[in-house]
């Protein structure tokens, strides 16, 4: 006979009734996902290429930087791009919000949302919008902007939207996190939706596993996508208010404290230590958290505070008292790159 510790009696409780609405959700996902595959519910087809970046657990694979980079990259071929965004935290709430009409940015970061924000300043010359509906949004990108390609951001779930390209990002640190759908876990859906993906990018990826055991673990899901890793490295400094560069080595040695309201904060503290900061604090927020004017109250006025671009966008209009606080800008390095954008012509039939 085997006895159970108070505790983990205890632990089991507790956990039981979040792994009940953990299978009721993921249930309910699976029905809405053959649904949307059988045609009984309805979806629509746009008269321009769809792209989606997306994931399946919640925050910290870093979409937004996937977005910039394959903005970027239809761009420099000579495609006319929009991108389409939830707006989350956004407080405009209009079917169509203009963030950026692609020649000045329309909205603040509270009305916009501070990634669809971000994701205007990176890209000048590329028209972002937001909105419930993003067929929707598509449509006035076709209308307004004769737009080619659309970048849906966080999009492997909004299956209103048909695409031609469904790229999907797996944290190379925990891919498929603890195997439960939310509450109880951090999926989204279950695993085996990972079978709609056409590429697949495990973004962080752990340098002591190798990328034939993160393959391992996904294709008993998708047994066919090409799967890529990518990593994100600092690439610029700037101070907060004046904008003004700061060279990369400026924090060589130097002892700062780390701010940040992301989903995985731990990452950009290792991002600071790649770059030979020594992080002797730490103040992590909430994935999308509004900042206010005493937030960094309580920081001695000699540490260098440094934060993300994500979170500059919500710090740089607060009354914040005159100090060094730096920025960190970073971009999205995929190995095999050349392959890689191969594969995304490949997959685009309009690609001509």
């Amino acid at each position: 006979m085997v006895f159970l510790s108070k505790e983990t009696v205890g632990k089991k409780l507790l956990l039981s009734p979040l792994a009940l609405f953990s299978f009721f959700f993921k249930q309910v996902g699976n029905i809405r996902c053959y649904g949307y595959s059988h045609g009984l519910f309805p979806s629509r087809k746009l008269p321009l290429s769809v792209v989606s970046v997306g994931n399946l657990t919640v925050g910290g694979t870093g979409k937004t930087p996937m977005t910039v980079y394959l903005s970027a990259f239809f761009r420099k071929h000579g495609k006319r791009v929009a991108i389409l965004s939830r707006g989350y935290k956004g407080s405009s709430s209009h079917a169509v919000n203009i963030v950026s009409d692609g020649r000045k940015i329309c909205l603040s970061p509270a009305e916009a949302g501070d990634e669809p924000f971000l994701v205007a300043e990176k890209l000048p010359g590329v028209p972002v919008l937001t909105g419930k509906d993003r067929g929707l949004l598509g449509e006035y990108a076709r209308e307004h902007f004769s737009t080619e390609v659309a970048v849906l951001d966080d999009g492997f779930q909004h299956l209103k939207l048909q695409r031609e390209l469904d790229i999907v990002l797996l944290d190379g640190r925990n891919p498929l996190g603890n195997r439960y759908v939310l509450p109880r876990g951090t999926l989204r859906e279950s695993p085996k939706q990972l079978k709609r993906a056409q590429l697949i990018v495990v973004t962080h990826p752990d340098e002591t596993i190798g990328k034939e055991e993160i393959e391992s673990l996904i294709r008993p899901y998708n047994q066919s996508a090409p799967v890529f890793l990518a990593r994100y490295r600092p690439v610029a400094l700037e101070e907060l208010k004046t904008r003004e560069p700061v060279p990369l080595d400026y924090l060589k040695g130097e002892k700062v404290v780390a701010v940040a309201g992301l989903g995985r904060p731990e990452s950009f503290a290792r991002l600071l230590a790649e770059i030979g900061a020594e992080v002797e604090e730490t103040r992590w927020y909430p994935d999308h958290y509004r900042y206010r004017g005493n937030e960094l109250a309580g920081i001695t006025d000699s540490s260098i505070i440094v934060t993300t671009e994500k979170d500059a966008v919500k710090l740089r209009n607060l009354p914040i008292p005159q100090r060094t606080i730096l920025v960190l800008s970073v971009e999205l390095k995929v190995d095999d790159e050349t392959n890689f954008q191969e594969t995304i012509r490949n997959c685009l039939p309009s690609w001509g």
